[in-house]
């Protein structure tokens, strides 16, 4: 009897154990399709740049598609961590004329630090070279 008891505590543990397994893979695997999402948000952020340098009162049918392209990429984003910048991107795609090229640099910057894109690692590689700079002229003004 006591063996059944255990055998049966033992196949419950598996079976909660497999659970919890499915369910962190499963964000894992959501994360990482988000990650992607941010990489084809920031592409096509990119693609807008020449678009947003014109001054016109309707926007024109290029920018419209991009738009499109983006609040589909933006609504797709499911991660609660990432959801305030999909609301960011989803409230600029539905943005109609009042686009502003600032306005896009900001999303694409905000966007490479979520997906840690080759745009992210120069910005941090530039940070670095900054501070180490700051550093050395402190050092100069001590001495």
């Amino acid at each position: 009897m006591e063996q059944a008891l255990l055998i049966l505590l033992g196949a419950l543990l598996a079976i909660g154990g497999g659970f919890i397994n499915l369910y962190y893979q499963s964000r894992l695997d959501q994360r990482r399709q988000d990650i992607e999402l941010f990489h084809q948000a920031e592409e096509i952020l990119i693609d807008m740049q020449p678009y947003l340098e014109e001054v016109m009162t309707p926007p024109s049918e290029e920018l419209n598609e991009l738009s499109k392209k983006l609040l589909y990429i933006a609504i797709r984003i499911k991660t609660r961590g990432y959801l305030d910048l999909a609301l960011k991107l989803v409230k600029f795609a539905r943005m109609d004329a009042k686009k502003t090229k600032d306005e896009a640099f900001n999303l694409i910057q905000e966007v490479a630090k979520i997906s840690k894109s080759a745009l992210a690692m120069y910005h941090k590689k530039r940070n670095e070279i900054v501070n180490k700079a700051w550093e050395e002229l402190k050092k100069i003004g001590r001495g």
